[in-house]
Parts: structure tokens; C-alpha cells; sequence
């Protein structure tokens, strides 16, 4: 048996709403900035990459204030 279906799609030929559910998605600017600089030899994705890199910031801040909140009573919950 041949599997033909590729497990990583190119964005490009992504179309119509799936494509904007996957702009949703932080780990598909780095994906498609890989696929950008290993097979087209550019790189136009800093807005995707900036947005991702505001949401992990965010998410560290998060879990850093939630870490925090919980120091004492963590070890007995875990």
C-alpha cells in the first residue's frame, strides 16, 4: 500500500477558509518561514513571526504569574 498523501501541505497552495484557520495557528508561521528559506531561498514572514513571538511571550508571562501565585502550595499539588 502507497501513501500519497504529503504530511507537510505548502502554504501557498493552501486556499479559502482553511487557510485563514491556519493563520490562527502561532506554529504555522514558523513552518511556512522554514519552507520559505530552505526551498525558495527568501523570507517574507517577519508579521508571522512577530505575532508568534508576541504569543509565546505572552503565554511565558502567564504561566510565569501563574507559577508564581502557586509556588507554596505547587509541590503539595503536583
Amino acid at each position: 500500500m502507497v501513501l500519497r498523501d504529503p504530511v507537510i501541505y505548502a502554504y501557498a497552495e493552501v486556499k479559502g477558509t482553511l487557510r485563514s484557520v491556519l493563520k490562527l495557528n502561532p506554529l504555522t508561521h514558523v513552518v511556512v518561514s522554514y519552507q520559505q528559506m530552505l526551498f525558495e531561498d527568501r523570507f517574507t514572514d517577519w508579521r508571522g513571526l512577530g505575532a508568534t513571538l508576541v504569543v509565546a511571550l505572552a503565554a511565558f508571562a502567564l504561566g510565569s504569574f501563574i507559577f508564581e501565585r502557586l509556588r507554596d502550595t505547587l509541590a503539595e499539588e503536583v
